[in-house]
């Protein structure tokens, strides 16, 4: 772990969360995410912020970009190309193989689906390209 960044993991940990937060936002997907969940946005209460899903996501993103950092350095992908070519076979082969499993199973909506694994493509290359600048 001594050739990982801390400065590169913490900047895509925050890059990651805030892609989360405009990606679910109504700005972007967020009131199409409602809806393909069945839910009003109306009738949910609005507590304030969700402060404990908003660090277990924090710890969620935390933990993708440490082992993206861990497998960039392992792999040697630590130019922009190989990078992203990386995160790119790790998005595919974990992330949206492992949601489309709900779609198979679980009757889990294609649109659904697409929103979510988009957010994760986008996030992972971005951290991506953030750790492979700062190696």
């Amino acid at each position: 772990m001594d050739a990982i960044n801390p400065l590169g993991v913490a900047t895509a940990t925050i890059v990651g969360f805030v892609i989360g937060g405009l990606w679910y936002s109504p700005f972007l997907f967020g009131d199409l995410w409602w809806k393909l969940r069945g839910i009003d946005p109306a009738a949910v209460p609005n507590d304030g912020l969700p402060v404990g899903k908003m660090a277990a996501e924090i710890v969620r993103v935390l933990v993708v970009a440490t082992t993206l950092a861990w497998l960039q350095h392992t792999t040697g992908s630590t130019s922009f190309g190989a990078a992203l070519l990386l995160g790119s076979i790790l998005w595919l082969g974990f992330q949206a193989m492992t949601i489309a499993g709900s779609v198979i199973h679980e009757a889990y909506p294609p649109a659904l689906y697409a929103i979510h694994i988009g957010d994760a493509l986008v996030k992972t290359l971005a951290m991506s390209l953030i750790l492979a600048w700062w190696r």
